[in-house]
């Protein structure tokens, strides 16, 4: 299972209207069958590639209202940067940060002109490699640093609309995607990875829906992804004085060390 289906899931069991959009249209249809079978609630689909702005609006359009918008597709290839082809590169860029960058535009107006005008939620998926880079990921690390910029602007943009931002750290996830790409990595890659457990990607719906509903700025998964969270804060949005205090503290002592 990947991680979308799981956020879709755990968003199902929660009673949620539930629309999914992604290329394939068998995909789709399994998706769908799969939620419906464990849950009564409305799902539909809808069939667009994300690089496709017009594709996606009109999609986006279809569906209708928006309370919480999961920005949940990505690709990633594994291997040093030197060896790696520009055109694969430039489809990491394209897919991951292009087509965050679509979908939230094509979703912003309706998200805005909600008619209840309660609290709304976009949330990015990002990655551990988007807090840290990590050997082999470069290209693909850049897309997700990437998102972290476009959450952090964009929450000073749509504040005022009450609607609230949020980036997702999951660390290395079972998905089917998974495997073929580590048999690929290079060794220095595996040895890192390793370092570090994976989850289930039930796991990670579970951690995603509960820290959008929390509010929260940066969601991670486990307590090292927690721990990066505090050591790479900045000044991102943070809404618990707690987390913040610790970010401070951190901060201050690293700075100390350093």
């Amino acid at each position: 299972m990947g991680i979308g289906l799981a956020i879709a899931k755990q968003a199902a069991s929660e009673g949620a209207r539930i629309s999914l959009l992604a290329r394939s249209v068998d995909q789709l249809q399994k998706a769908k069958e799969s939620i419906c079978q464990a849950y009564e609630v409305e799902v539909s689909i809808f069939s667009a590639d994300v690089r496709d702005y017009d594709a996606v609006e009109r999609a986006i359009n279809e569906a209708g209202s928006i309370d919480v918008l999961v920005v949940n597709h990505g690709v990633y290839y594994v291997e040093e940067f030197e060896t790696q082809g520009l055109d694969v590169m430039k489809t990491m860029i394209d897919v991951n940060l292009m087509g965050s960058f679509n979908v939230i535009k094509a979703a912003l107006p309706l998200m805005k002109d909600r008619k209840d005008k309660g609290p709304a939620s976009i949330a990015l998926m990002s990655s551990m490699a988007g807090q840290v880079g990590t050997y082999g990921f470069a290209a693909y690390s850049a897309t997700k640093f990437g998102l972290r910029g476009l959450a952090e602007a964009l929450q000073q943009e749509v504040l005022e609309n009450n609607i609230h931002l949020s980036l997702i750290f999951p660390p290395v996830t079972e998905t089917p995607g998974f495997e073929p790409a580590r048999k690929t990595m290079p060794e220095i890659t595996k040895i890192i990875s390793s370092t570090s457990a994976g989850m289930k990607a039930e796991e990670v719906g579970k951690i995603t829906i509960q820290g959008i509903k929390s509010g929260s700025f940066s969601i991670p998964c486990k307590l090292d992804g927690r721990a990066l969270v505090i050591a790479t804060a900045g000044l991102s949005p943070q809404r618990c004085f707690i987390m913040a205090s610790l970010e401070v503290v951190f901060a201050v002592t690293a700075s100390l060390v350093h």
